[in-house]
């Protein structure tokens, strides 16, 4: 066999541990049982359920039944990029943690961000609470009362 030869089978054999190793994942995936989509059905339908039972569409937290209002979240999102992206450039600077936390340009661009996350809060969600009361009724009139 020549040395092309064996370098050709050496590789090969080496091209081929992934390949184990990816089908062995494979078999390991196919026989848990579980679904596939963590999120196999979408949230409409239990939405409507909570909505038909007079509950919460945006429950507590530590149940875990409900998805994040998108609107409020993208604020609190974008609030903490932005304060990392502000400490981290202190930081990168040589400052460290308190020293930049008590720098006056520093704390004034956190609490301008503070304040925009509350303001959009505050804006896309109003004084009102996500929360059905108990004489739920889908369609409202004036003042909100119930058609």
């Amino acid at each position: 066999m020549s040395n092309v030869r064996r370098w050709e089978a050496l590789l090969l054999a080496v091209s081929l541990i992934p390949l184990a190793r990816l089908a062995y994942v494979l078999v390991l995936r196919m026989m848990f049982p579980r679904d596939l989509f963590m999120w196999s059905e979408s949230p409409f339908m239990t939405n409507m359920l909570k909505l038909s039972a007079a509950h919460s569409i945006y429950g507590p937290p530590s149940d875990a039944s409900s998805f994040v209002y998108s609107q409020i979240a993208r604020s609190g999102v974008n609030y903490a990029l932005k304060r990392q992206k502000t400490l981290k450039k202190c930081l990168l600077l040589g400052g460290t943690k308190a020293s930049c936390l008590a720098h006056p340009t520093i704390q004034n661009k956190l609490t301008k961000a503070e304040t925009r996350k509350k303001t959009d809060i505050k804006t896309r969600c109003g004084n009102r609470q996500p929360i059905a009361s108990p004489p739920f009724c889908c369609r409202t009139g004036q003042a909100n009362q119930c058609l």
